[in-house]
């Protein structure tokens, strides 16, 4: 609590902390008073600064403010996401500017000011376009929600196009849809990128909204997530961190799976956090996938994930619209492709699969970190 006090001074010390139930409720019922008051215990702030977010009231800004400002990096995450959906809280996140030095951190802070700045920060946006991911690809969808708003990108064009020669896929997704929603006018020199970029594509995402770009064809609603995913993606582990090697032990023994962290790292990232075995298998049939439903993360970027290399037999494939349900593929499954996101593909073990039923179990995810790629 002491987080809290230093905020809120002496005088509540004699209080007790409201519980995690009641400072939920206090935000379902919109009673800020209660959110500004406290006091909390100092693991609760994280929840309290995303239940003042939700609120979307002017008057959190500044108590979400001072705790951006804590060094807590949990709180100041939390808390920077709370300012982008608190009205008014553009000069408060320009004030942290100086101050959050993280990526990751950073990445929120450009986020947000595409949600709520002006005019006034297209520069310092476009000066972080530079950025390595996450920082490169937030001040993008920042540019890209100031266009959506009304805001002019004047003179950006360049700097946009240029960055679609950004070697992380991540990156270069964030611009083609920044792109999409600015709508410059492009010379026949930065048409010839733009192409040249959507022949490189690795997703099915970026090559859409590219594809608006060069025609106008608006990309599938199902595309359009990048802006509301981008302060997820931006924890997502870096591709070279990840396994590129997995074992998935099911009850009539284990099955070794190659992973694609390179193409969907953010998807890699949540199966291979998937909660404890014990899950049922679905009954398999000569044209359907074996699915297997996992505790995961509530929330992964996978929709921007999505791209349309096939779904062959073998397949490791996840369900963007729930990160808890994947396939190991008994068939070629052409209808996944293009909606679900490919993971990788069975390497030892694709006749075991073959065998699974209903009766048998998946008992386990186990990625192998540092192991060399078959």
């Amino acid at each position: 609590m002491l987080a809290w006090l230093l905020l809120l001074g002496p005088w509540a010390l004699a209080q007790d902390g409201l519980s995690r139930d009641a400072i939920v409720r206090a935000a379902r019922g919109g009673d800020l008073a209660s959110l500004l008051a406290g006091p909390f215990e100092d693991a609760d702030l994280p929840l309290v600064a995303r239940e003042l977010g939700r609120l979307g009231d002017p008057r959190a800004s500044e108590r979400l403010a001072l705790l951006a400002g804590l060094s807590d990096p949990e709180v100041r995450e939390a808390a920077l996401g709370g300012l982008a959906t608190t009205p008014g809280s553009a000069p408060a996140l320009r004030a942290l500017v100086p101050v959050v030095e993280a990526p990751g951190q950073r990445a929120t802070l450009w986020w947000a000011l595409g949600r709520q700045g002006d005019t006034r920060d297209v520069g310092p946006l476009a000066d972080a376009l530079g950025r390595p991911w996450p920082e490169g690809a937030a001040a993008a969808v920042g540019l890209g929600l100031l266009a959506r708003r009304g805001v002019a990108l004047d003179g950006l064009a360049e700097r946009l196009v240029a960055r679609l020669t950004a070697p992380d896929p991540r990156t270069l997704q964030a611009v083609a849809w920044t792109l999409a929603q600015a709508r410059p006018v492009l010379d026949a020199r930065q048409l010839a990128q733009v192409r040249r970029a959507q022949g490189r594509a690795p997703h099915a995402a970026t090559v859409a909204w590219l594809e608006e770009v060069l025609t106008g064809t608006a990309a599938p609603p199902a595309l359009r997530t990048v802006q509301a995913d981008l302060p997820v993606a931006a924890a997502c582990a870096a591709p070279a961190s990840l396994p590129s090697v997995a074992t998935v032990r099911t009850s009539l023994g284990p099955v070794r799976v190659l992973l694609e962290p390179s193409w969907a790292p953010c998807g890699v990232e949540a199966w291979t956090a998937t909660g404890p075995g014990g899950v049922d298998v679905g009954t398999p049939s000569p044209a359907a996938p074996i699915v297997a439903d996992t505790d995961a993360p509530e929330r992964v970027p996978a929709y921007a994930e999505v791209d349309a290399r096939p779904m062959e037999e073998g397949c490791l494939a996840l369900d963007p619209a729930d990160p808890g349900r994947w396939s190991l593929l008994v068939a070629p499954a052409p209808e996944l492709a293009g909606s679900w996101v490919r993971l990788g593909r069975v390497i030892e073990g694709l006749d075991l699969v073959r065998r699974l039923d209903g009766d048998a179990r998946i008992l386990a995810v186990e990625p192998e970190h540092g192991g060399a790629t078959p």
